[in-house]
């Protein structure tokens, strides 16, 4: 008697290992195809039925679970969401082989093909399913995989068709992630999922991911770790990406906290700009006509001490509270300082949240902005830095402070020489 066998005459859940073996089987580098025409064709029919049931009376519970996950029905309905019920007895439905286009080495013990109870998640792909994939909705046990992927699916990108090569692509873990953040940011940047950190990496998808202007790759910020290590693969074979992190554990987290995906995305996307093309064009001052056009020199944090009449600093606009802890500058405990971010705009800052002489300041001030909601200077022409990122833009930010060192250095050397000859 075979395991599957044992569990079908105890009335058990077989597990989601026993689901997809012949995933487990293969070579991770062997060349990505769609499954056979015959599974498409019946995943296709699957897909109708199940969104049949979403709709239904049936599925009441899964389309209540698919709004708390923040999805509107607009989406589900986009992306052919539906419900798998039940089967007899209240056991997973079971496929023949044959039905699908496949034979006893696609599955343990020519069990067939398991449809388990849940939201069935299609994986289209150049208008032809790749995938499915179910999040189990009842009769979970402890150490059961909350996703089971349908025996004969093939990896791919979820939501790959949206890529294009004037936007940007984010890459996320799973479709929920996905799914949100393409509903809640108007179609600013195409939205992926991979399905796991492990999964999709493959010369395929890494072709069709590099067709973008450049990638976000926005894994789970995981304790222990797991995002950032599936994120470090992809940072390894695409030509332009980043780390980006989420505002919270994953973007679907962030919805349900109400952080703004919008604004994650905006910073996200200009800190890329900055990072991997170097766009921050020096502000130009614009003389009478007929003069010539001077760069504008670099803005200088600028300390305010207690009790000092802010009106004798010049160019600084009326700022009266620090913009992470919102401590008042009358406030006589504190010491304040203000990072200007060109000639009419500055941010104040206590000394317990200032982030220093460099020009690393300049960019933290301008994603506080960000984050606090100042729509005019959303499109301001500035380096752009989350003061929680990464090693990579704090290597940008170190390497701009050691050129401006260096120049000063250089600088200070011409004057003495200048001196000594003089």
């Amino acid at each position: 008697m075979s395991f599957l066998e044992a569990c079908q005459a105890l009335s058990l859940d077989p597990g989601s290992q026993y689901a997809s073996p012949s995933q487990t089987r293969r070579s991770a580098y062997e060349q990505v195809a769609p499954p056979p025409e015959k599974w498409r064709d019946r995943a296709a029919v699957v897909v109708q039925k199940a969104q049949q049931y979403l709709w239904s009376k049936q599925g009441v519970q899964a389309l209540e679970y698919l709004h708390k996950r923040g999805l509107i029905d607009e989406t589900i309905k986009r992306y052919r969401l539906g419900y798998i019920p039940f089967g007899e007895n209240g056991r997973w439905f079971k496929d023949a082989l044959d039905l699908w286009g496949l034979t006893a080495e696609d599955a343990p013990d020519d069990e067939g093909i398991w449809l388990p109870e849940g939201i069935l998640i299609p994986w289209w792909i150049n208008g032809s399913i790749w995938k499915l994939n179910i999040r189990r909705l009842n009769g979970l046990r402890k150490g059961d995989a909350k996703y089971i992927q349908v025996t004969g699916s093939e990896e791919g990108l979820f939501n790959a068709d949206t890529i294009a090569a004037d936007s940007p692509v984010v890459l996320v873990e799973s479709e929920f992630d996905a799914m949100i953040a393409q509903q809640e940011s108007a179609g600013r940047a195409a939205f992926v999922a991979t399905g796991s950190v492990s999964r999709g990496c493959r010369s395929r998808w890494i072709a069709r991911i590099s067709m973008a202007h450049y990638a976000l790759i926005a894994f789970d910020d995981d304790a222990n770790q797991a995002g950032e290590r599936g994120a470090r693969r992809w940072l390894d074979v695409l030509p332009y990406a980043i780390r980006w992190l989420p505002w919270a554990h994953d973007i679907n987290d962030m919805l349900i906290q109400e952080i703004s995906i919008e604004k994650w995305l905006d910073t996200g996307m200009a800190v890329a700009e900055k990072v991997l093309f170097g766009v921050s064009e020096p502000q130009l001052a614009a003389s009478q006509e007929g003069e010539e056009t001077q760069e504008m020199p670099d803005p200088v944090a600028q300390r305010v001490e207690p009790g000092q009449d802010r009106a004798i600093i010049p160019a600084l606009p009326d700022v009266d509270a620090c913009i992470v802890c919102g401590a008042l500058t009358t406030d006589p405990r504190y010491e304040f300082f203000y990072v200007p971010l060109d000639q009419t705009h500055a941010v104040c800052y206590c000394e317990k949240d200032y982030p220093g002489e460099t020009p690393a300041a300049v960019a933290i001030a301008h994603a506080h902005l960000l984050l606090n909601g100042v729509p005019e200077l959303k499109g301001a022409r500035m380096q752009i830095f989350h003061a929680s990122q990464y090693e990579q833009v704090r290597q940008t930010a170190q390497k701009e402070y050691q050129q401006v060192q260096e120049s000063v250095r250089l600088n200070a050397m011409a004057v003495k020489r200048k001196r000594v000859v003089q």
